[in-house]
C-alpha cells in the first residue's frame, strides 16, 4: 500500500519555547497577488476580491492575517477578534460566522501593513478533516457543495437525501466536476486566498506550535484555542483503521456519534492520492516550497 507520514489530523500545537524563538522580521512591502490578474474595477475583480474579504486586520499591530478554512481558522478569527477587542477571552466563537467581512482589509491597510502571515497545511489533511467536518450530516456547508457539484437538485429534502450516501471518493469527483470559483471555502485550494505574493510568515498547521510562540515574539500576539468549543477537530476521537473511501457518509456519522472517526489516510485510495494531488497540485507544489514535503500525508 501507498506510504503515509505519520502524523494525525489534529495537531498537539505544542510550543517549542523561547530558545526557539525566531529572529524578528523586518517590516515588508506587500504586492497584491490577484489585482493585477483582471483588466476590470478592482471591486469586479473576483479573484481580488475573494482573498480581501479572508486577509483579517490586526488593527494593534499593523498585522493582516490571511484565513483559510479547516487550518485553524476559527482558532485565529476569535484571537485576531479578541485582540482587536470586539470579544473577550470567554465569548462564543459562534460570533465569528456572523462577522467574517467584520475585519476584512479595506484596499489602503492591505498595502500599508508591515506585517502579515498565513497558516497552510497539507492538502490531503485539510481535505479530510472538512469531509469529516461538513460532509457527514445536512448542514449548510454540505448543501451548499451539493448545489454547486449537482444543480439537478432542487430541494433540500433531496439534497439530504443524496449526503446520507455520499462517500469521500464521490465528493473528491463532485469537486473535480464543479467550477473552481464556485466551490466552498473548505475545498477550494488554498492559493485562491492569498491575497499577497509574498508574506512576513509563512506557517503550517503541522507545525502550529511554532507558528503560536512566533507570533507572540513577532507581535506580541496571543493564540487562543477555540478547539474545545467549536467541536471541530477529531482529536477527542478515537482513530479507527480501515478502508473508507466507499463507506457512505450516513454510516461515518453513526461512527463519529459512537466517538470513532476514520484515519485521515483510510480515506484514501492509490487512485484518489493521484487525483486529489492534481486537484490540488498548486497547493502541494506551494507546501513543499515554503515547508519540504515532510508534513504531507503522502510522499508526492
Amino acid at each position: 500500500g501507498e506510504k503515509v507520514r505519520g502524523h494525525d489530523d489534529a495537531p498537539r500545537w505544542r510550543r517549542r519555547g523561547a530558545a526557539g524563538a525566531a529572529e524578528r522580521p523586518a517590516p515588508m512591502r506587500h504586492r497584491l497577488r490577484f489585482a493585477k490578474a483582471e483588466n476590470v474595477l478592482l471591486a469586479e475583480n473576483k479573484r481580488h476580491q475573494f482573498a480581501r474579504y479572508h486577509a483579517w486586520s490586526l488593527y494593534h499591530h499593523d498585522a493582516i492575517y490571511t484565513f483559510i478554512p479547516k487550518n485553524a481558522c476559527t482558532t485565529l478569527r476569535f484571537s485576531v477578534a479578541v485582540d482587536n477587542g470586539f470579544l473577550d477571552h470567554g465569548s462564543d466563537p459562534a460570533w465569528l460566522d456572523n462577522n467574517n467581512p467584520t475585519f476584512s482589509a479595506a484596499p489602503g491597510f492591505l498595502v500599508t501593513a508591515r506585517y502579515s502571515f498565513v497558516v497552510l497545511r497539507c492538502p490531503f489533511q485539510r481535505l479530510a478533516a472538512a469531509f469529516l467536518d461538513k460532509m457527514l450530516a445536512p448542514n449548510p456547508t454540505a448543501r451548499r457543495f451539493l448545489a454547486v457539484a449537482d444543480p439537478t437538485i432542487k430541494i433540500a429534502a433531496e439534497a439530504d437525501r443524496r449526503l446520507d450516501q455520499l462517500t469521500f471518493a464521490d465528493t473528491v469527483a463532485l469537486m473535480e466536476e464543479s467550477p473552481a470559483d464556485q466551490l466552498d471555502h473548505h475545498f477550494r485550494p488554498q492559493v485562491a486566498f492569498l491575497v499577497f505574493e509574498d508574506y512576513t510568515r509563512w506557517f503550517c498547521l503541522e507545525r502550529f506550535g511554532a507558528a503560536i510562540d512566533t507570533l507572540a515574539d513577532d507581535l506580541g500576539f496571543t493564540v487562543l484555542d477555540t478547539r474545545a468549543e467549536t467541536g471541530h477537530a477529531t482529536s477527542r476521537l478515537a482513530a479507527v483503521t480501515g478502508a473508507f473511501a466507499a463507506a457512505p457518509a450516513g454510516q461515518l456519522a453513526a461512527l463519529k456519534r459512537g466517538g470513532q472517526v476514520p484515519r485521515p489516510a483510510d480515506l484514501f485510495t492509490p487512485a484518489l492520492i493521484d487525483r486529489v494531488a492534481r486537484f490540488y497540485a498548486d497547493d502541494i507544489r506551494l507546501y513543499k516550497e515554503k515547508f519540504g514535503g515532510e508534513g504531507l500525508l503522502f510522499p508526492v
